[in-house]
């Protein structure tokens, strides 16, 4: 028996949409991302992105053109209190909508409750050791 083997080509789509941001613009405006680094899509296609040099999460929901920041400073201001975040790197959410956040520069991961106003550390010191 002999199969005939096709050969597929794949090619990358270069006219790419923008989903978020602005494309050549970095600043801390709801429109707009500095260093974007993590992204998820939930269950009902909403985008959460960790705003990495804005020290935030946004959220932007299906077909929206602006985010809204659900953790972090919206004006991307970085702290380490429990409502600040320092250079958020990977996030996970789960099916409550609920999110857990490394936050790189604070030596931490944070627990943020679906319509939370502040985080709660479930994993690090908040220093380095």
């Amino acid at each position: 028996m002999f199969f005939k083997v096709r050969h597929v080509i794949l090619r990358w789509n270069t006219t790419g949409l923008t989903l978020a941001g602005i494309v050549g613009v970095a600043d801390k405006t709801n429109r707009t991302l500095n260093t974007p680094y993590d992204v998820v899509v939930d269950w009902s296609r909403t985008l959460y992105i960790a705003d990495y040099s804005n020290h935030r999460i946004q959220k932007y929901s299906m077909d929206a053109s602006v985010g809204s920041t659900i953790a972090g400073d919206a004006n991307g201001s970085g702290g380490n209190a429990l409502n600040r975040l320092k250079y958020p790197s990977r996030l996970v959410v789960d099916v409550n909508g609920d999110i857990y956040i490394v936050d790189r520069s604070n030596f931490r991961v944070q627990f943020w409750a679906n319509g939370a106003v502040t985080g709660v550390r479930v994993a690090g010191t908040g220093r380095i050791d």
